[in-house]
């Protein structure tokens, strides 16, 4: 059911906001390995303990592989919160990306499946650097070849991307192609660098 041909497509990316820089709060140290998560701001777990509430926003939480500790973590404003799901990091550590609100507005459970913005933070400082729309929420993604990221949607606009490559240097589209055109609805991608696949009906 997918066309022939040539199916690549193309989407504008528009910064919606721009942050001040900040200090770091993080140092690496040589030699340790570390994971990077964006911890949402909802949960309902089947057992709540007393006093449970769920956090006010979104949040990067920095944490150590090898222990599995936490080491420090950073709560975005609320306007900014969105659900959890993929955290990327740049292939040269330099930024974070996490999905974040619908423009315009508070992410609530009646928007989940519709189009939003990304936060891109400094991996040091965990404050976020810029807002943007890629013209979806993005669902997952991947490093690329050591040089872009492997981004697929859960949701887009008309004019968006279900599968697409984003150059984390320039924050920019690549290109990308939609799932119609593929034949199906598509559901998540993944590369072994010198192919990518997908995962759709």
């Amino acid at each position: 059911k997918a066309k022939l041909g040539s199916l690549a497509r193309s989407y504008e990316v528009r910064v919606v906001q721009t942050f001040a820089p900040a200090e770091p709060i993080f140092k690496p140290e040589k030699g340790k390995t570390y994971f990077y998560e964006n911890v949402g701001y909802s949960s309902n777990p089947s057992l709540k303990p007393e006093g449970f509430v769920n956090a006010k926003s979104s949040q990067f939480v920095i944490g150590d592989a090898q222990t599995k500790e936490i080491i420090v973590s950073n709560e975005l404003p609320a306007n900014l919160r969105s659900a959890v799901h993929t955290t990327m990091v740049s292939p040269d550590g330099k930024w974070i990306y996490i999905v974040s609100s619908k423009e315009g507005g508070i992410d609530d459970k009646a928007t989940l499946r519709t189009s939003a913005t990304v936060i891109k933070a400094d991996a040091l400082t965990l404050q976020p650097v810029k807002q943007f729309t890629i013209g979806g929420r993005f669902h997952h993604g991947q490093v690329f070849r050591d040089k872009y990221l492997l981004i697929d949607t859960f949701a887009r606009d008309p004019d968006g991307l279900d599968i697409m490559l984003f150059d984390p240097e320039t924050d920019t589209i690549l290109g990308g192609v939609r799932d119609e055109e593929l034949g199906g609805a598509t559901y998540t991608a993944w590369t072994d660098d010198e192919f990518i696949y997908v995962l759709m009906e």
